[in-house]
């Protein structure tokens, strides 16, 4: 996000492809997104991508930039999940992480879900989560850009 090029040509591949820009979700994490965002990620949030914050809850200051960054999805960093089912602590932060996000108008995503995929979802009621407890993750050749028809 920090390269202005990349921007253009990812708006330029867009416009040629029959994707349609809200099916692309740009996923960034706290760090990256409060160092680099700049006029040319404005130009992808004005086209309708979509655009994930990673690794939420890992600095005490990511609750400080979560009203300044224009993000669709709020994703738990999963230092924090992994332990949700044995350690209380980490249940709450990952619960009020999920409030704050909805309030806010973001979609929930957790990763690193580990265990029990029916029980973490329908007790913090997330909408989305990742990790091996869901699902084994897809081979190389399943998640081809080429498949897409972007590039």
């Amino acid at each position: 996000m920090n390269d202005p090029a990349f921007t253009v040509l990812l708006c330029d591949r867009l416009n040629r492809s029959r994707v349609e820009p809200q099916q692309l979700c740009v996923e960034i994490t706290v760090t990256a997104a409060v160092a680099h965002l700049t006029k040319a990620s404005e130009l992808l949030w004005a086209k309708g991508v979509r655009f994930t914050l990673d690794d939420f809850g890992s600095g005490i200051s990511s609750f400080g930039y979560i009203k300044a960054l224009q993000v669709d999805y709020l994703k738990t960093d999963g230092d924090v999940v992994r332990d949700i089912g044995t350690d209380p602590q980490d249940r709450v932060l990952v619960v009020a992480i999920h409030n704050i996000g909805c309030a806010m108008g973001m979609a929930a995503v957790v990763e690193c879900v580990e265990e029990d995929s029916e029980t973490l979802p329908k007790v913090i009621g997330v909408n989305y989560a990742q990790g091996f407890g869901i699902a084994p993750p897809p081979s190389s050749a399943e998640v081809a850009v080429s498949r897409l028809g972007v590039f």
